[in-house]
């Protein structure tokens, strides 16, 4: 039973990991880099919902039959329990972090933060590091500005996010440099306020 409630567990974490990396990835894309720059539309915009079908539920199974095999193996049955089951949860919870609440500096600190939580998991690192990295993540998250890797006319500068329906003025505007357009029609997540463009 304790084997199936980790291949359960990891195979549903794997699942939503992919969904909300699509979320990300596609924020990356549009706040990060602009959207200006990337008028093709990826194959994940058009239909992300089809996207997390197509990559989720693979990773889900894959994942869930390798620790289903892993668990079941006799030389390494006594390393699994329920308390294992539940590791996945902090990953989830800084991914789902960043998904709502978008910011470049704290994406880079979920590539941070997600290593160094495999690696105490695994019994080989610290938790002051993590906790370091968390807080950051958190801070970031709650802040009013953000970072991007938008390149506008003029030299480095803080410029006002908007979103929202948009006109040409201020379609024009962000390709002065003088505003950086952070969302669609609707607001998706948790947007900041300014932004440091380049």
């Amino acid at each position: 039973m304790v084997a199936f409630v980790n291949a359960f567990s990891y195979g549903l974490t794997a699942f939503c990991v992919v969904a909300m990396a699509l979320i990300i990835m596609n924020l990356f894309f549009m706040v990060g880099l602009g959207p200006r720059h990337f008028s093709p539309p990826f194959w994940w915009q058009v239909a992300p919902g089809l996207a997390v079908v197509r990559l989720g539920i693979p990773s889900a199974l894959l994942v869930g039959i390798g620790v289903l095999v892993g668990a079941l193996d006799p030389r390494r049955i006594g390393t699994w329990s329920y308390r294992t089951a539940l590791a996945p949860i902090p990953v989830l919870a800084m991914a789902a972090l960043v998904a709502v609440s978008y910011r470049l500096l704290g994406l880079a600190t979920l590539m941070v933060a997600i290593p160094l939580y495999v690696r105490y998991a695994r019994g080989r690192g610290s938790l002051l590091p993590i906790t370091g990295a968390v807080v950051v993540l958190i801070v970031t998250s709650a802040s009013p500005y953000d970072v991007s890797l938008q390149n506008v006319p003029g030299g480095p500068h803080v410029v006002p996010a908007v979103s929202g329906l948009l006109t040409d003025a201020a379609f024009k505007a962000a390709d002065r440099g003088e505003v950086v357009v952070v969302g669609g029609c609707g607001p998706m997540y948790n947007e900041p306020g300014m932004v440091v463009v380049w």
